[in-house]
C-alpha cells in the first residue's frame, strides 16, 4: 500500500504539471526545492510534508489530494475540470444534468449524493472512481460527438457532413504544413 501512495503522488503531481502547462522541473524551481527532488519523486521518493504543503498551494489543491484523498472542494475541482473541457461552466452542466442551481457549486461545503455523481460520470464518460481520484480514465482517445462539440462550441445542429468537411481541411492543412 505504502509503494502505491509512492506511485500515485508522481502520478498525481505529473498529471497537475501537466495541466498547468509547466514541467516538473519548472515547479520545484517555483517552489524552491532541488530538481534532483522531482527525479526522486520519479523514483518513488515522498516528498517532506513541508514540500508537500507548498506543491498543494502552488496547484490550488490540498495537500492529500496527491494521495489519492479529494474533499468535497477536490470532487467540485475535477468535475470543474472535466466541464472546462467541454467548453461549459458549472451552471450550464447543472442544467443539463437537472440539477438544481447551485448543486456542484455548493460541493466545497457538501459532500454529493452518490447518484448525482454517477449522472456527472456518465454525462462526461467516466467512472466515479475518476471523479473521486482512485483511478485515470480508460479511454482517453476523444469521440466524434466530444470533437464535434469542442469544434462547434456545443451546438447540436452540426450535420455529418460539416463535420466531415472540417476533418478533410484538417488532414489538408496537416499535409501542407509537411512539405
Amino acid at each position: 500500500m505504502q509503494n502505491r501512495g509512492k506511485v500515485m503522488f508522481y502520478n498525481v503531481f505529473l498529471d497537475l504539471c501537466i495541466k498547468k502547462g509547466v514541467t516538473p522541473s519548472k515547479v520545484t524551481e517555483e517552489i524552491g526545492v532541488s530538481r534532483r527532488a522531482a527525479t526522486g519523486w520519479k523514483d518513488g521518493a515522498m516528498p517532506h510534508d513541508i514540500t508537500l504543503q507548498k506543491l498543494a498551494k502552488y496547484f490550488g489543491v490540498s495537500a492529500s489530494y496527491f494521495l489519492g484523498e479529494k474533499s468535497s472542494a477536490d470532487i467540485k475541482g475535477a468535475i470543474k475540470l472535466l466541464a472546462k473541457s467541454r467548453g461549459m461552466g458549472l451552471p450550464r452542466l447543472e442544467e443539463e444534468l437537472g440539477f438544481g442551481n447551485g448543486t456542484i457549486i455548493k460541493l466545497g461545503k457538501s459532500s454529493p449524493s452518490a447518484d448525482k455523481l454517477q449522472k456527472v460520470a456518465d454525462y462526461f464518460g467516466v467512472s466515479v472512481d475518476y471523479i473521486l481520484g482512485r483511478e485515470q480514465p480508460e479511454n482517453t482517445e476523444l469521440s466524434d460527438d466530444n470533437i464535434k462539440f469542442a469544434l462547434f462550441n456545443g451546438d447540436k445542429t452540426i450535420t455529418d457532413a460539416q463535420y466531415d468537411e472540417v476533418k478533410r481541411f484538417a488532414q489538408f492543412v496537416k499535409e501542407r504544413d509537411r512539405e
